[in-house]
């Protein structure tokens, strides 16, 4: 089997839909788009959860990083503008 690069195929399906309407067109690219849905390989709920918690703990560690630092900043300058 011969392997074709992507762009070599969307260029040739670009070029078969170029009398096409507007319409079969968009029909066309959500074709293609649940075709690409399929082959993605979705996370299962616990990974999804565990995921999910990280990035809320990094957050609510940034958020109290960046309070404490305007905090001290706006002491400091408090201080030297007195």
């Amino acid at each position: 089997m011969i392997d074709i690069p992507y762009s070599f195929c969307y260029k040739e399906q670009s070029i078969n839909l170029q009398g096409e309407n507007v319409f079969n067109k968009i029909i066309h690219f959500l074709r293609e788009v649940m075709e690409e849905l399929r082959k993605v390989s979705w996370s299962d709920k616990k990974q999804t959860i565990g995921s999910t918690m990280i990035v809320i703990l990094l957050v609510i560690a940034v958020a109290i990083f960046v309070g404490l630092v305007d905090f001290g900043l706006s002491v400091i300058l408090g201080i030297l503008l007195k």
